[in-house]
């Protein structure tokens, strides 16, 4: 093999090692880039299996993995005790707040690499004391996520305290 190929070879996995170690040191952060705004009724699915989408019946033009639960709450109430649950959740940040005051943007990212996963969130009110919710979550990089995207949207279900 010629030696610049070996060279190239050579350097190509140290670039890729000290990026690695790098992220994994946490000494660089994956970009999030800007924020889609997501349209729960106009929304379009990727077709990669990294997401996860939950949504009230006939809501979301995408077909969501679950449907959403029902709340014996007012829309205020359910966004109020959403917002204080995700906020005792170490690793999760609001980063954006949408204009309306019902929709708002997460990021968590993954222990080992930093990799960002978006999480948005919209309150739907259904009745006076009734209401629901859309969570819609995502990886920003890669194809698979291995079920994390499910995992983490299922446990925030279960724990959350109706």
């Amino acid at each position: 093999m010629p030696v610049f190929v070996n060279y190239l070879l050579a350097s190509s996995g140290v670039c890729v090692s000290a990026l690695t170690g790098a992220v994994a040191c946490g000494f660089y952060i994956l970009p999030i880039g800007k924020i889609p705004t997501i349209n729960f009724e106009t929304l379009g699915l990727t077709g990669k299996p990294n997401l996860f989408l939950v949504c009230p019946p006939n809501t979301c033009s995408a077909t969501p993995s679950i449907l959403s639960p029902t709340y014996g709450m007012s829309v205020e109430e359910l966004r109020l005790r959403w917002q204080h649950h995700l906020a005792e959740m170490p690793g999760v940040r609001q980063i954006e707040a949408h204009g309306d005051g019902w929709q708002f943007t997460y990021v968590e990212r993954s222990r080992l690499m930093g990799y960002p996963d978006l999480i948005t969130i919209r309150y739907f009110p259904l009745e006076a004391n009734t209401s629901t919710l859309a969570l819609y979550s995502r990886s920003l990089y890669g194809y698979s996520d291995l079920g994390v995207n499910q995992e983490r949207i299922e446990q925030w279900l279960a724990s959350f305290k109706n």
